[in-house]
């Protein structure tokens, strides 16, 4: 289990000869000699000598694909573990297919700057996420990286927690954490992911995850934003559920991206169904 895990890791290079970590997800167990069934995030260690190398795998060709692709990795790849149900994303989970991948950020800084004691808040937030990634298409990297097959399951995963935020109570003050905290994301190729060498959980590498990170900054408290290159036409944007309006806010010039990208703020269309149509509304 990620407990057990948990404690026994600063072991890994010393005495386990640095395995390979896999992060196989949240699952229902039964254990003997207990009635009641637990629900345990597992972890799977595969000796690195027999490890399959992901990174390698799922790495973007660049350049000319006639010069053909890289040799195929070697090592062991395993079925899944026989349990009850599997009720968490697991890293096979993860979006990689085309190297595509939409990145979302979290970002709580807020909080820490307004709470002395802000670690257990923050710890009640990343588990809160967690909860309500499940059953979506949303995958939790890091504590604050999601990743997730398009824009429009970002957004509507963090329309969701604002939502929930408002009605959780995560501090003593009962404080409206949806003020404090802001979601961004971007959708773009990816370099290459593989399991974290620790965790075991998707870990992408590429331009995607710098962008996606410097939108987030930009974007105001309380609000959940995505980011598109800034000479893309209005036809290259994401399509959304119609119940979702998104603004243009302006275009950023970001810290470490070349291009500059404009960056737009979404919110729920709380006009009745009928009247709902999804749109995009121009910077005034």
């Amino acid at each position: 289990t990620f407990e057990t895990w948990n404690v026994a890791s600063y072991k890994a290079e010393a005495d386990l000869g640095s395995p390979q970590v896999v992060d196989l997800g949240c699952h229902v167990l039964n254990p003997k000699g207990n009635d009641e069934s637990v629900a345990r995030r597992i972890i799977q260690l595969v000796p690195a000598s027999l490890s399959f190398d992901y990174f390698a795998a799922r790495r973007k060709i660049q350049g000319d694909d006639s010069a053909g692709s890289p040799p195929s990795p070697t090592g062991r790849q395993f079925d899944p573990p026989i349990t009850d149900e599997q009720v968490g994303a697991s890293f096979h989970d993860a979006p990689y297919k085309n190297n595509e991948a939409t990145i979302a950020f979290v970002y709580f800084s807020e909080i820490e700057n307004q709470y002395d004691d802000a670690k257990p808040i923050v710890a009640a937030l990343i588990r809160l996420i967690g909860e309500l990634l499940i059953g979506t298409p949303g995958y939790h990297s890091q504590s604050n990286m999601l990743a997730f097959p398009d824009v429009n399951e970002a957004v509507k995963f963090g329309l969701r927690l604002m939502e929930e935020l408002k009605e959780t109570k995560l501090t003593d003050d009962y404080a409206d954490l949806s003020k404090l905290i802001k979601l961004g994301c971007v959708h773009d190729t990816f370099l290459t992911m593989g399991p974290h060498k620790t965790t075991g959980r998707a870990d992408y590498f590429g331009k995607v995850v710098n962008r996606a990170a410097r939108i987030t900054a930009k974007s105001e408290l309380g609000t959940v934003n995505y980011g598109v290159l800034a000479d893309d036409s209005v036809g290259k944007l994401p399509r959304l559920d119609r119940s979702i309006i998104s603004e243009l806010k302006g275009i950023k010039q970001l810290k470490g991206v070349q291009e500059e990208m404009a960056l737009y703020e979404c919110t729920l269309d709380t006009r009745p169904l009928g009247l709902q149509r999804g749109r995009v509304v121009p910077m005034m």
